[in-house]
């Protein structure tokens, strides 16, 4: 399962393409230009559209992948149709990131937290409850895909009704596809660099030893990381479209100011982290 996490973040990262930041930017970069909301949801729609195109794109490269790395990471060819099977999870995973990052340009933040805790207690519940009921690693990844597509189709509902009640009669700036890419193409070579940081030695672990070496390792990474998780404040979901909304009003000085704001929040953060991983470590 760990390789599993592992192989659908990479893809995710890959095909996704940095839509999920670049949506939250254009978004409100448009509702800071005097509440430019017709040219919000025109920016929406189209990067959901390549967010649609990309996500099957991804889910073509994984079927045709999927003997390579079943061998390549789990030594043998048994789990190449858990992997296949596993594209129809990359799919709602990339489209859940667009929608996202949406709800987080429009400043949805509660509808963006609410929504995150239903999809992601959803998509991992029923995963559960299907592998107590079928003890097999195929009724997990069917109920992961359940859960992450029932997430999305609410996530999709609740936008468009947000937007239908807020269009207003704005002259709509079009957006094109290689503007779309100029900003998020620069996101996809960091979050590349970001996640080989996170997973590279994962991928290593599971190519050169054996699948239970690589278990015991993640379940270390996991409890040595979890009391930072529980620090850990949602600091990026929050700035970037607030960031966007000034830069579209022309509002410097608020930059100036949540910049600082920011800085004395990421100091704390910082601290704690390290008293975290202080009361975690194991005595001698």
């Amino acid at each position: 399962m760990a390789v599993f996490v592992a192989i659908v973040g990479l893809f995710n990262l890959l095909f996704s393409f940095g839509l999920g930041t670049a949506v939250q930017h254009f978004t409100s970069y448009h509702l800071g230009r005097g509440g430019d909301m017709a040219s919000a949801k025109h920016s929406i729609t189209r990067i959901l559209t390549l967010g649609f195109l990309l996500s099957f794109a991804g889910l073509a490269s994984m079927v045709a992948l999927a003997p390579y790395l079943s061998v390549l990471f789990m030594h043998t060819a048994y789990y190449t149709e858990l992997i296949r099977l596993l594209s129809v999870v990359l799919v709602g995973n990339i489209l859940f990131g667009i929608l996202n990052g949406a709800s987080l340009g429009l400043q949805l933040f509660r509808t963006s937290g609410i929504m995150n805790m239903v999809i992601w207690s959803a998509y991992y519940i029923i995963a559960f409850v299907l592998a107590l009921l079928g003890h097999s690693l195929t009724d997990i990844v069917a109920g992961w895909g359940v859960g992450i597509f029932t997430g999305v189709l609410v996530y999709l509902r609740i936008l468009i009704k947000f937007l239908r009640s807020s269009d207003v009669s704005y002259p709509v700036s079009r957006l094109t596809p290689s503007l779309i890419f100029q900003y998020s193409v620069p996101v996809l070579f960091s979050s590349v660099i970001s996640y080989g940081a996170t997973y590279a030695d994962r991928f290593i672990v599971a190519g050169l030893m054996s699948l239970s070496a690589l278990g015991i390792y993640n379940f270390t990474l996991l409890v040595a990381t979890s009391m930072g998780f529980l620090v850990s404040p949602p600091l990026n979901n929050i700035l970037l479209p607030k960031f966007s909304e000034f830069y579209g009003e022309g509002n410097l000085e608020n930059v100036r100011e949540r910049s600082l704001l920011a800085t004395k929040v990421i100091t704390v953060h910082t601290c704690l982290q390290r008293w975290a991983s202080l009361c975690c470590r194991t005595p001698p």
